[in-house]
């Protein structure tokens, strides 16, 4: 970031601007909001259908399961978009309409499309997750519970190991113990998509485990929804 600032090109130091704050404004303000949306709207999702039996009512008509999840996922995934994508891009057309001139534009091209993705980084394994949670209870409140008990627990977790031994210069910020809060993680990622983060090898690990998480998530949320009609 700081070698990019100190380009003489005017271009470079404005993407590198711009994607800084992006990258900021998705790990810090969005990060919460994805919190507490996810904690509040995905919870009841399957649980309460586990718990009245009305996936063998869905089941009795034309919906497949793989229908069914994509429907449960779309819920939490049009919300978050409404609350990480609609804002960023609003945000990114107010700063092209005060900028001096377009070429802005052709300096800031890509953004679009790095907001998008790093919504999705965002989206696709909070959802997951907190949909797995959903499924494993009958119980919604037990579900919300333990989606903030795996949030919050994380979080508090790592920082509390970079806090204590940081001191002593022994765990960088970006050490492979970040792994253990998945906010951590994805924020990790998103800067990397937002190009704030260049060193592939930080990032490969954090990119992998959200990968993991977002796959094991699906298959066992499907056994899961399954369940009631396997015999």
């Amino acid at each position: 970031l700081m070698e990019s600032l100190k380009s003489n090109d005017q271009s470079d130091v404005r993407h590198t601007v711009w994607s800084y704050v992006f990258s900021t404004f998705f790990q810090y303000s969005q990060g919460f909001a994805t919190l507490m949306v996810v904690g509040l709207i995905v919870p009841p999702l399957i649980s309460r259908d586990v718990r009245s039996r009305a996936l063998l009512l869905y089941y009795s008509r034309p919906i497949t399961r793989v229908e069914y999840v994509l429907g449960k996922l779309a819920i939490p995934g049009f919300v978050l978009t409404l609350i990480t994508v609609a804002p960023a891009m609003v945000l990114y057309l107010v700063g092209v309409l005060v900028s001096p001139n377009l070429s802005v534009l052709a300096d800031t091209w890509d953004l679009p499309f790095r907001i998008v993705a790093g919504a999705a980084v965002c989206i696709l394994p909070t959802c997951l997750v907190g949909l797995l949670l959903s499924s494993l209870s009958q119980e919604s409140r037990f579900a919300g519970f333990a989606w903030f008990t795996v949030w919050g627990l994380g979080a508090v977790v790592w920082m509390g190991i970079y806090t204590s031994k940081s001191q002593g210069g022994q765990v960088p910020y970006d050490s492979e113990w970040s792994l253990i809060s998945i906010y951590a993680t994805i924020g990790r990622v998103q800067a990397w998509v937002f190009g704030v983060e260049v060193d592939w090898a930080r990032v490969a690990p954090s990119l992998i485990m959200l990968i993991v998480i977002s796959v094991v998530s699906a298959i066992w949320m499907y056994r899961r929804v399954s369940a009631p009609i396997r015999i």
